[in-house]
């Protein structure tokens, strides 16, 4: 008996996901926020797409501790 309840139990977790009901989520445009701010950066991807360590030289107003 308890290998027959364990076999529906597990058939129904199977087959739970295909009879899942429910509105498809929209497609939405993800609009990405460029930050600019350096003031505690120690990393920012420079002009070429490249990750470049970054100093209190290169970046004014930037004091890093």
């Amino acid at each position: 008996m308890i290998t027959v309840l364990t076999s529906i139990v597990m058939l129904a977790l199977i087959a739970l996901p295909f009879f899942k009901r429910g509105s498809k989520p929209a497609d939405k445009t993800v609009v990405y926020k460029n930050d600019t701010d350096t003031t505690h950066a120690h990393y920012a991807i420079n002009d070429r797409g490249y990750l470049e360590e970054i100093s209190g030289n290169k970046v004014h107003g930037n004091f890093i501790d």
